[in-house]
């Protein structure tokens, strides 16, 4: 599901009959989910949520900051989500909320990669967030 103040929602069609319904909904989908791209690109909407299959798309060199609001259970998937952050050169930060479920993923991805997924710390560097 992608989240996006729309300014101009795109009107949805009307199907003529209901062998032509899912094709018209598809169509309006496509119309808003390029329309949500585009303004994310352009930098005229600053945030966007997505699921992970958009997310996997998504190649725009301002994303400075990825949340994880549900951490993922497979390094791959961790590495796709964190990897929107920080592209081209540029710096970034993931932060991830964790429950107390989310531990024994989190420690296999850990694993997985060589790598340790530290806490959050008091103080930011300004500059993995800002342009």
């Amino acid at each position: 599901m992608l989240l996006h103040p729309l300014k101009d929602e795109p009107e949805r069609p009307q199907p003529v009959s209901s062998d032509t319904q899912s094709f018209f909904v598809m169509t309006w989908f496509f119309t808003l989910f390029f329309s949500i791209y585009h303004d994310f690109k352009n930098g005229d909407t600053r945030c966007l949520v997505s699921t992970d299959l958009f997310a996997r798309g998504v190649d725009i060199i301002s994303v400075n900051v990825v949340i994880n609001f549900d951490f993922p259970e497979y390094a791959e998937t961790y590495l796709h989500r964190i990897g929107r952050s920080g592209r081209f050169g540029h710096r970034g930060i993931a932060i991830n909320f964790i429950t107390e479920e989310d531990k024994h993923n989190m420690f296999s991805i850990e694993d997985d990669l060589n790598t340790k997924i530290a806490p959050i710390p008091q103080n930011i560097d300004k500059d993995l967030y800002t342009v």
